[in-house]
């Protein structure tokens, strides 16, 4: 090693799990009273031993040891930051234990009230054996703050420290000694920039850790390591919450099998109360609260603004572990995407209080924080019924926006709601079910498409009748994927199903019941009725809808198919001109409908020999499904096809 090199943490050497690790021989010295006492003020002074059960964490170590090991003369701050219950705490404690040997001393401040910091100082200063018991405080802080500027590097813990609008005048005292390092724990992410602070998320653990960190809290046989790793999963890794089941396991001696079966609603059961630890006299070995409804409440209490309070509800419907798109959120509070107070609120949950994290700009909400947000809005309420309709209407625009590749940011988010529209027995269900069996359908999951769709029409019978004009649309698109899974005649009457109910309400969707048989015709060889079909549905949506509807655009391009099949080449090819025209007046952003409309445009002009012609159709087709398809889909398969079909004419 450069002899100008500063020494590095090792911060996987074994210590003593006293709370005082002595260094130097205690000294005498005579203070200012005069009066002698034992002085040291070299050690690790914790508030509690060391963890023996400490799991994991490795890399979280090693880093906080790189970022806290230089020597240079100049004050060095860092954060571990996270929601609560990471074990934020039990880190720097474990740190601070492992790093006995680089560090003069070790102390722990707990600052969830700063305005405490003068008496932890001197707490700090009392453990070190300064002045005597008599000493005002002022006296003491000056004091240890005396000492510790004398010889360093000195490690100073700040437990829960929170407060980031005064933090440079709070801790003025400590950032003037260039001899301290920092480390913080903190539930927020944001702290002024003038404090140099470097801030070291915290995740939970792995699943491998979690199976670790309970097998150490309880003896479990072998053949139970299923069972851990189902608890584990369900309590999203957290590590309080590992902590709180293994204690429960292990104290009411049951199976983690039948745990699971008791665990139905996580945050409310017994085992993750603090009144149950009190009972079983089982101590935080730092102190800290022992319930996950504590322990959310703490970062709770913090968030004043009513707009992220719903925020934070809401999210408890969504998928947790999912980036939620904002588009969500400003569609229930009804304002636009970029609204100041949407801004402000997200970035309280995510900066300030720690309840959401934040994963490409978009917040994530914990398992059993989105519990936690469900358990805050009581019993389903309006709030969630709003959630479903605005989701419903958001995801609609996309399916048939022809966007697929759009829809996906909200794929989980629609599965997880409608589970929870389910349970609470509405039929908002049914349609989010639909929205996501037409996006599935789209990208060619027909066995998924097939499932979401009979689930949509099993809840709209039951909540609706079997005759609503919800079951119509169910019953219609479970006939497209039986279509495309090559099912005709089981596609045929699911069809005419649908046909039967919507022509008792007059509605105009037996115009899309009706397409859709020409669809089965045109596949079962019958051109005859599949062109009848479509030039009837053409009728139907231009009456109701207008010519220039996307509906009249549909029937026209598969009018189209069926005079190519028939030979009629020049009005396959005004066909496919009038869908494309109108497609792109409705969708300026694109649609996968104009891509098939091009694809078959490039066909008619491949058979008349205008290679040129359909060469440009080709390529325009596949571009826009490489853009909104999956790449294993068979349009883009279909559509590289056509085009070496022309390389293999040339």
């Amino acid at each position: 090693m450069d002899e100008n090199e500063a020494p590095k943490i090792n911060i996987k050497g074994n210590v003593s799990s006293s709370n005082l690790i002595d260094g130097d021989h205690n000294k005498i010295e005579i203070n200012q009273y005069g009066a002698s006492k034992p002085f040291n003020d070299k050690g690790v002074f914790m508030p509690t031993v060391r963890n023996t059960l400490f799991t994991g964490r490795e890399n979280a170590l090693e880093t906080l040891a790189a970022a806290l090991s230089d020597d240079k003369n100049v004050v060095i701050t860092q954060a571990i930051t996270g929601m609560g219950g990471l074990g934020k705490s039990q880190l720097a404690l474990e740190f601070a234990y492992r790093s006995a040997d680089h560090f003069v001393s070790a102390h722990w401040l707990n600052l969830m009230d700063p305005s405490q910091l003068n008496s932890e100082i001197a707490a700090c200063g009392r453990q070190m054996g300064l002045l005597d018991d008599s000493a005002k405080q002022p006296d003491m802080v000056a004091e240890t703050l005396r000492v510790w500027a004398k010889r360093g590097p000195r490690l100073l813990v700040l437990d829960n420290y929170e407060s980031a609008a005064d933090a440079m005048q709070t801790l003025a005292p400590l950032l003037a000694l260039p001899t301290l390092r920092l480390l913080l724990t903190a539930r927020r992410a944001e702290f002024p920039p003038e404090l140099g602070l470097h801030a070291y998320p915290l995740d939970v653990f792995t699943p491998e850790e979690s199976v670790a960190f309970i097998r150490k809290l309880v003896k479990l046989k072998d053949d139970e390591t299923p069972n851990i790793e189902k608890l584990a999963e369900m309590l999203g890794y957290l590590p309080l919450a590992l902590h709180l089941a293994g204690h429960y396991l292990r104290e009411e001696g049951i199976t983690p099998a039948d745990y699971l079966i008791e665990l139905d609603e996580v945050i409310v059961h017994e085992s993750m109360k603090s009144d149950w630890f009190a009972q079983m006299d089982i101590k935080s070995p730092t102190q800290h609260e022992q319930s996950l409804l504590g322990t959310f409440e703490l970062s709770w209490r913090k968030v004043t603004d009513e707009t992220a309070q719903t925020i934070f509800k809401l999210a408890g419907y969504l998928a947790p572990n999912e980036p939620i798109p904002t588009e969500i959120f400003a569609a229930v509070l009804e304002v636009d995407e970029k609204d100041r107070g949407l801004r402000k609120a997200l970035r309280q949950l995510v900066d300030k209080v720690g309840l959401f994290t934040s994963k490409g700009g978009l917040p994530v909400i914990h398992p059993l924080l989105s519990a936690y947000g469900r358990y805050l809005d009581g019993k389903p309420s309006g709030l969630l019924e709003k959630l479903a309709e605005k989701l419903s209407i958001l995801t609609r625009n996309l399916v048939e926006g022809g966007m697929p590749a759009h829809f996906i940011p909200f794929r989980e988010h629609v599965f997880a709601l409608a589970r929870h529209m389910q349970q609470a027995g509405s039929a908002k269900a049914g349609t989010l079910w639909n929205n996501y069996g037409y996006y599935l359908n789209q990208i060619a999951d027909y066995v998924g498409a097939y499932t979401v769709y009979k689930r949509a029409m099993d809840i709209f019978e039951t909540i609706l009748g079997e005759d609503h004009y919800y079951v119509a649309t169910a019953a219609n698109n479970i006939g497209l994927v039986l279509k495309n899974q090559g099912n005709l005649l089981e596609a045929k009457a699911a069809f005419e199903h649908a046909l039967q109910i919507n022509q008792k309400a007059n509605r105009v969707e037996v115009g899309h019941n009706i397409n859709n048989l020409g669809l089965t015709f045109e596949a079962l060889g019958d051109l005859n009725n599949a062109r009848d079909a479509y030039e009837s549905a053409i009728q139907i949506f231009e009456h109701n809808l207008g010519e220039n509807h996307p509906n009249v655009a549909i029937a026209v391009n598969n009018l189209g198919t069926v005079l190519h099949t028939l030979g009629d080449l020049q009005g396959a090819s005004v066909a496919f001109k009038r869908s494309i025209q109108i497609l792109e007046t409705n969708f300026i952003n694109g649609h996968l409908n104009i891509g098939i409309c091009y694809i078959n445009l490039g066909s008619v002009w491949q058979a008349l020999g205008e290679y040129t012609d359909a060469r440009l159709c080709f390529e325009r087709g596949l571009v826009i499904f490489e853009q909104l398809l999956p790449e294993s889909h068979p349009n883009i398969e279909n559509a590289r096809g056509w085009l070496k079909s022309l390389d293999d004419l040339s």
